[in-house]
């Protein structure tokens, strides 16, 4: 809510050319630093594997017998995980902080909006009050 309100804020104030200019350079900021992250994450993933075809081709194995295995891979006993509830997953997924933070931002917001009717409606109200009793007194003194 507070984003489309600046922009409609500025796109009032500032000239469409440069609304245009500035969402291009956001546009790019935001995609060369992803591209750039991609970059890094393809490098780490290609020396990993590098590294793991270097282990596979060093890795062999000899049985009880002393006879040699190729290419055996073993796996690792894995503990069993504990079973988790759907409102455990959604719990652990779930940050409150940041969702209260949001739900009393939108209750700011709510507020204002609410608030901003009944103040316009006075600020409209003294105005007419006001202009009524100038014209009065222009009427009274001949200035019409």
């Amino acid at each position: 809510m507070l984003g489309i309100t600046i922009g409609v804020s500025f796109s009032l104030v500032f000239p469409h050319w440069l609304i245009s200019l500035l969402i291009i350079f956001l546009f790019l900021g935001t995609s060369s630093r992803s591209f750039a992250k991609a970059i890094v994450m393809w490098k780490k993933e290609t020396i990993l594997k590098r590294a793991m075809e270097e282990e596979k081709k060093h890795s062999t194995v000899a049985d009880s017998h002393g006879q040699l295995l190729i290419d055996v891979e073993y796996e690792a006993l894995v503990v069993p995980k504990e079973e988790k509830t759907t409102l455990q997953i959604i719990r652990g997924n779930l940050n409150l902080t940041r969702i209260l933070v949001l739900v009393l931002l939108w209750t700011c917001f709510l507020l204002l909006q609410v608030i901003k009717l009944p103040a316009a409606l006075a600020v409209f109200g003294y105005e007419c009050v006001k202009l009524y009793k100038e014209s009065k007194k222009r009427k009274i003194a001949g200035n019409t």
